[in-house]
């Protein structure tokens, strides 16, 4: 997780500890430089523990059409997604999220990440991220 990117979207800010004022949050996946050129990742963030919302509740899916799942927390939220390649040819994918206004409530969230699953997104991922917000 981090705060910005840089123009090869690696990571600037890296911190799994966020203020609820955050104003851009970065989730960076770096693939190795031999991945297959068709390896797709996709990102379903969602809620740990935060005072009135339950566990698991969903935040956003990326690679959903259309456009990705937005849960109800996040209504005013933005979502993006894009990749780039360093110069050593390492692939990252960075998912972007950009709160609301009103910014995420207090508590632990979680972004799992599934490399080249199925639509849906099920099963176990390949990796999850845990960071909090203050």
């Amino acid at each position: 997780m981090a705060q910005d990117i840089n123009l090869d979207r690696s990571p600037v800010g890296a911190s799994d500890t966020f203020a609820a004022s955050v104003p851009e949050l970065h989730c960076i996946v770096r693939l190795i430089k031999n991945a297959p050129s068709d390896t797709k990742v996709i990102a379903k963030w969602s809620v740990v523990s935060a005072a009135g919302h339950p566990s698991g509740e969903p935040i956003f899916v990326s690679g959903q059409a259309p456009g990705g799942f937005i849960g109800p927390l996040v209504a005013d939220a933005s979502f993006g997604q894009s990749t780039g390649t360093d110069r050593v040819g390492n692939v990252y994918y960075d998912f972007t999220f950009k709160p609301s206004p009103t910014g995420l409530p207090p508590g632990e969230y979680k972004v799992d990440l599934f490399v080249n699953p199925d639509p849906t997104a099920s099963g176990n991922p390949a990796r999850t991220v845990l960071f909090e917000i203050e």
